[in-house]
């Protein structure tokens, strides 16, 4: 049995999202991709970060990250972040491989990274770095072929400039030669569209939390997607069967239980995201241990 394994902001449930302890500890885990959402700060530099904007400690005002620039950014997130109630596993712990490229490049390991320095450290990971820093031969492998899953977000109050990061993406994955290895997904259907003309060569992902209701396979011709990402608990056996029969596949968003791995896995999808990409893998192996003994 085998689900592609997609380790949601790195692995958040683990290490604070989007970080490069939560990329290093999402790769250890043998991860096939890595979802991540992506905001153009003041100097229109690509980062790292889930929302428009962030909130200081023991302070009430929000900042908008389109206000800062990436040195800015970076003295912001010079402190240990706090620990996410939300996550009672996460812990503020630096791999050893993100130690070893902040100080090369003289990064702050809790600040957001750049685009540019994601691939850079998965690069750095799949390197001879990597094996110094004592990963395995599969660990590397699995940095050599990881897949980027870049979300693009649109608000109706906060209007992105998706042009220049979309163009910031091309110029990214060309140097690198990454299309094939390039998933850009959005909620906005007119972002996607956008992104077939200019990333012609990417996997498109068709989002949806399941509250608004649509033909959803219409949707994703009309968008170029091959991939559907819905929230967990909004699939069904109907929807998946439709998906598939039109040659679509389906990785839904963010299940962390073996329980709604178990039921996911009975419904006959392709992929999960997760915010607990170690957890995953115990039950998967757990999972195909109990097939081997039981066939």
């Amino acid at each position: 049995m085998h689900l592609h394994l997609q380790g949601h902001r790195g692995a958040r449930g683990n290490r604070p999202e989007n970080t490069y302890p939560s990329l290093e500890f999402a790769i250890d885990c043998l991860v096939d991709s890595i979802e991540t959402d992506l905001h153009l700060c003041a100097d229109e530099q690509v980062v790292l970060f889930h929302d428009h904007f962030f909130q200081l400690p023991q302070s009430i005002h929000h900042f908008q990250i389109e206000e800062f620039n990436l040195q800015a950014l970076q003295t912001v997130f010079k402190t240990v972040p706090q620990k996410n109630e939300r996550f009672p596993l996460q812990e503020l712990i630096i791999g050893p491989l993100s130690i070893i490229f902040c100080k090369r490049y003289d990064l702050n390991c809790w600040a957001p990274p750049t685009l540019n320095q994601f691939f850079d450290f998965v690069d750095f990971y799949a390197s001879d770095e990597g094996k110094t820093a004592g990963k395995s031969i599969a660990q590397q492998k699995a940095a050599a072929s990881l897949c980027f899953d870049l979300e693009i977000k649109q608000t109706p109050f906060l209007k992105c400039k998706r042009d220049i990061i979309l163009k910031i993406i091309e110029e990214q994955i060309t140097k690198r030669n990454a299309q094939n290895r390039t998933i850009i997904r959005s909620f906005d259907h007119t972002i996607l569209q956008q992104a077939k003309k200019l990333l012609p060569d990417c996997t498109l992902g068709l989002l949806s939390d399941g509250t608004i209701q649509v033909d959803f396979i219409k949707e994703m011709i009309e968008t170029g997607s091959t991939l559907f990402c819905p929230k967990f608990d909004s699939l069904s056996k109907e929807i998946i069967e439709k998906m598939h029969g039109n040659q679509f596949k389906v990785m839904p968003w963010t299940a962390n239980k073996p329980i709604e791995w178990d039921q996911l896995y009975h419904l006959g999808v392709d992929g999960i995201t997760t915010d607990y990409p170690e957890a995953f893998r115990q039950w998967q192996y757990s999972k195909n241990k109990k097939e081997i003994t039981t066939a």
